[in-house]
């Protein structure tokens, strides 16, 4: 799986050196399933303003997400059952990769965990 995200600064150090910093709330953690996860809110858009003029790809109908940490972002993959995770530096030639969207957005490769019995190493 390739995604393309962002990710929650964890302290505010790293808070003032993002460069989206202004759209993240408060560090706090959630609980899924038993296991728990730190991150921060992201906020989308202003409420009052219909997403589509601003952006087609916005948020579909949510003004906030949640956003993990990097290390919690690395937690729920592997919860998620992939086994090996490749960061691949983040480079665009758009105007939107210009802006170098320090501490707040990567690409990783996701490759999922495959049990032996796929190789017939279950015998």
């Amino acid at each position: 799986m390739f995604l393309d995200t962002h990710y929650a600064p964890r302290n505010e150090a790293e808070l003032e050196e993002c460069t989206l910093s202004g759209t993240f709330g408060e560090l706090r953690e959630i609980t899924v399933d038993g296991k728990t996860y730190l991150g921060r809110d992201w906020y989308e858009y202003d409420e009052s303003v219909n997403p589509q003029d601003i952006h087609p790809w916005y948020a579909i109908s949510n003004a906030t997400s949640f956003v993990l940490t990097y290390h919690s972002l690395m937690k729920a993959l592997e919860v998620a059952g992939f086994g090996e995770v490749y960061r691949m530096p983040f480079a665009s030639i758009t105007s939107e990769g210009a802006s170098g969207y320090k501490l707040s957005r990567t690409w990783l490769f996701c490759r999922p965990r495959i049990p032996y019995f796929v190789f017939g190493m279950d015998k």
